[in-house]
């Protein structure tokens, strides 16, 4: 029978999914994909606690990576346009002029003003 999680076992749930990241990262210095598998595992055991069985959980995970697949392909494409723009010299370039069109100690302050348009 499944359950639906009351509000309090979902946040401590997230809090412990936080708290696995923040401190594997910044306090044991543990790769971001240990991390994400131990999350993993505890956000699969808890789902087997509110009685999912296996197939419901791998279809709703490969349902969420369906969905997230869009985001995650315009992500990949930012990065190989900015990855395109370093090898290039283009952000090279940009910066240089940047910095002789605009005092140096203005330079973020302006850019900050720039990207807010």
């Amino acid at each position: 029978m499944m359950r639906t999680p009351s509000l309090l076992h979902a946040l401590i749930c997230f809090c412990v999914v936080v708290g696995m990241i923040s401190s594997g990262l910044f306090v044991f210095n543990i790769s971001l994909h240990s991390i994400i598998f131990m999350a993993l595992i505890w956000v699969g055991v808890n789902a087997r606690l509110l009685g999912h069985d296996y197939a419901a959980i791998q279809s709703m995970m490969s349902e969420a990576i369906t969905r997230a697949l869009p985001a995650i392909y315009i992500f990949l494409l930012i990065g190989m346009v900015i990855a395109s723009f370093m090898q290039s010299g283009t952000i090279a370039t940009l910066i240089y002029y940047g910095l002789s069109l605009i005092e140096p100690s203005l330079f973020l302050f302006t850019g900050l003003l720039l990207c807010c348009l």
